[in-house]
């Protein structure tokens, strides 16, 4: 049997919770098109995303993907019961969500860049390493305008391999282990929808980015219906009904942090073009602010 050549950026298992008689709608932000009646083995892919070793893509599937299964539908039916085992599953679950993303590669790539561009402007400042005067003259023209005309393409490998470094796993599974999570669901006639950067992080406080700032809010959509939020602060709350206003807020959070695609099932395609549309103006801003209610709604959840 041959390996897969298409790397899945999103697992099928949490794709196909969005999906309407088992299929899935796609909206490609940078050709503005819409993708209909699609297979969920043929959404979010990219071929050889992970590089030519098949091992990482069996290795999320075996070790992070099927432990974690389970551990969500559990959280979906009562997070107050989630056992450390399944909380630990769905943290690691999470955390390589998180880092498999084009966006988290784009954060590593440009940390990469930045790193290598100091290192040659640290070199060639030392005029003991500059050895003729066509060194001299192309040195003091980086030192002077930067790396802006000059291109070069950090390799996939090296990015993977940053990403998925010990202790960078061990840095992000900490912070969400650590975090207050809540199961928010979305009420009557409302719905979320999946971007392919699934993991929001919303930051209010901008003094402090990232998952050190106390003010961080993570949130993860894990159905049409259920949304699963965390944040440092909320130790009380384990559910609750988002209000419908925020729905919309967070959907347009989810089409304008996407990379390049947004999933959703058919019966949302009138809501989206609308929002999509909204989006566009820049005139939807996202609050957190008397985000939720008590649950008092019973959803129908769909299977």
């Amino acid at each position: 049997m041959s390996e897969p050549k298409k790397h899945h950026i999103i697992p099928q298992m949490l794709l196909k919770n969005f999906c309407y008689e088992d299929k899935l709608c796609v909206y490609n932000k940078e050709l503005k098109s819409y993708r209909h009646n699609q297979d969920i083995k043929n959404v979010c892919v990219q071929s050889y995303y992970y590089g030519n070793d098949p091992n990482l893509e069996k290795f999320l599937a075996k070790e992070v993907e099927d432990p974690s299964t389970n551990s969500l539908e559990k959280f979906k039916v009562n997070p107050e019961l989630i056992s450390p085992q399944d909380k630990e599953n769905i943290a690691i679950f999470l955390t390589f969500q998180f880092l498999r993303t084009e966006l988290a590669g784009n954060i590593c790539a440009e940390s990469l860049r930045s790193t290598l561009e100091s290192g040659i402007i640290n070199y060639i400042s030392d005029t003991q390493n500059i050895k003729s005067e066509e060194e001299k003259e192309a040195a003091e023209y980086v030192i002077k305008n930067g790396f802006k005309d000059f291109t070069y393409q950090i390799p996939r490998l090296e990015i993977i391999t940053q990403l998925f470094a010990p202790k960078v796993i061990s840095l992000v599974y900490n912070r969400i282990y650590e975090m207050n999570w809540m199961l928010l669901e979305a009420p009557y006639d409302y719905s979320f929808i999946l971007g392919d950067n699934p993991i929001l992080l919303i930051v209010p406080n901008e003094t402090l980015k990232g998952f050190d700032n106390q003010d961080l809010i993570l949130t993860l959509p894990l159905s049409s219906k259920l949304l699963l939020m965390a944040d440092y602060k909320n130790k009380k709350t384990k559910k609750a009904t988002m209000y419908p206003k925020y729905i919309k807020y967070f959907n347009a959070q989810s089409i304008i942090h996407s990379s390049r695609e947004v999933y959703f099932n058919a019966t949302q395609y009138n809501m989206i073009q609308h929002l999509i549309r909204e989006c566009g103006e820049n005139n939807i801003v996202f609050d957190y602010r008397d985000l939720v209610s008590p649950s008092t709604v019973e959803v129908k959840r769909e299977k």
